[in-house]
């Protein structure tokens, strides 16, 4: 039994949860790593092009600021130090931190090459995953399509595109995270794709090892720089 008059053991500081790394965190480093420029705007563009509040952007960032994975010039100016190390850190929490909670559902389609003619911009949607890595690298069959929609995908996206709903089926169509902004429209070579961040991430996280190839080629062509 512990004396009165002896001190209560101090409590180990509880370590505050990183800001950076929650679904609206991720969203703000998404917008940072895809939008030329951006960490060097004000708070508010940034919270814009994120589709987040400003209280958030302001916790994300100073928790970027305060692992290194954001820098600040002796002007005050913003940058990204360390683009791998930022890059790395995004693609490897997505996953869990992010995609897992999208909603999503899953379609079966008729014909395997559907989406090569599908008018995806009529429905403010985007290609992602292995349809849009075979449109970037050209030497990918897809086995699988991912579909990024702004809300719900609509009765008449699901009756023009042929799809039937199937737990098990070859199609996901997942609600996008991101603001629409023509800054992230990426057209190759007509059809509208998500950012090629977007793209290498859904490829890793496959762990498919056709994918992980045409992610390495994605990788050295879009991502191995910041985007200029």
């Amino acid at each position: 039994m512990m004396s009165a008059g002896r001190p209560k053991p101090a409590r180990a500081p509880r370590r505050q949860a990183s800001r950076a790394t929650t679904p609206k965190g991720l969203a703000v480093m998404f917008a940072l790593a895809t939008q030329p420029g951006l960490v060097a705007q004000p708070y508010r563009a940034i919270a814009t092009a994120s589709g987040v509040a400003l209280g958030t952007v302001n916790l994300a960032m100073d928790d970027l600021i305060a692992r290194g994975l954001v820098g600040q010039r002796r002007n005050g100016e913003r940058l990204i130090p360390d683009w791998p190390r930022f890059v790395h850190e995004w693609v490897a929490l997505y996953p869990s931190r992010l995609r897992a909670k999208l909603p999503s559902r899953r379609y079966a389609s008729l014909a395997p090459d559907w989406w090569r003619d599908f008018d995806f911009a009529s429905f403010d949607a985007r290609l992602g995953g292995e349809p849009a890595a075979d449109l970037l690298t050209h030497d990918l069959k897809p086995a699988g399509i991912t579909v990024y929609t702004h809300g719900a995908a609509s009765n008449r996206l699901l009756l023009q595109a042929r799809l039937r709903p199937d737990d098990h089926g070859d199609v996901e169509i997942v609600e996008a995270f991101w603001p629409h902004s023509p800054a992230l429209d990426w057209h190759e070579p007509r059809m509208p794709l998500v950012p090629p961040l977007l793209i290498y991430a859904d490829l890793v996280s496959s762990g498919d090892s056709r994918n992980l190839a045409a992610a390495e080629r994605i990788h050295d062509r879009y991502l191995a720089h910041p985007p200029a």
